[in-house]
């Protein structure tokens, strides 16, 4: 079993505490006369950073930070949720209300649903609804209003046809 790290008695005890992105776990070694610890990204992963580079604000990240891409004009995407569910959720939303060549697009688009501008942005839709797990789905709640964080919900992918217009309650 490895030692544990005695704190020097005027250092502080960074344990629990958010930097950016990151949450101190426990001081884990030494690097010169600093203090490493373990952190936690709120994206999951687990990353190592001297106690000197999260107080001071160098490390705010595991690393997922860097991977923002450039503005573009659909806002910022998330390249570490690339191709995930939630991602694809996002993308397929955007692109039958937005994209007069897909084959939905006179469902949601053509009938004016549209996204609302805080959507045009991943980081803000993760934001409002979380990452959406496997097998669940976004849903809005009235069929005659756009995309929305007071109209949209997560439900069960296998309760999602119920909301159809054409489905006789």
């Amino acid at each position: 079993m490895a030692d544990a790290i005695i704190l020097h008695p005027r250092a502080k005890d960074l344990t629990g505490l958010t930097f950016g992105r990151l949450v101190a776990n426990k001081p884990i070694g030494r690097q010169g006369n600093k203090i490493v610890w373990e952190c936690t990204c709120v994206c999951g992963n687990t990353s190592t950073a001297r106690g000197i580079d999260l107080t001071s604000g160098r490390r705010k990240s595991c690393g997922c930070s860097r991977d923002f891409r450039g503005r573009s004009s659909s806002g910022t995407a998330l390249t570490h949720l690339r191709g995930t569910h939630t991602h694809t959720i996002w993308r397929g939303m955007r692109s039958r209300c937005n994209n007069k060549n897909h084959d939905s697009y006179k469902y949601y688009g053509g009938k004016g649903i549209k996204v609302c501008e805080r959507w045009a942005s991943f980081r803000n839709f993760i934001y409002d609804m979380g990452i959406i797990p496997e097998g669940m789905s976004l849903e809005r709640l009235d069929n005659n209003v756009g995309y929305c964080p007071d109209n949209c919900t997560i439900i069960p992918l296998s309760d999602q046809w119920k909301n159809k217009s054409n489905v006789k309650r």
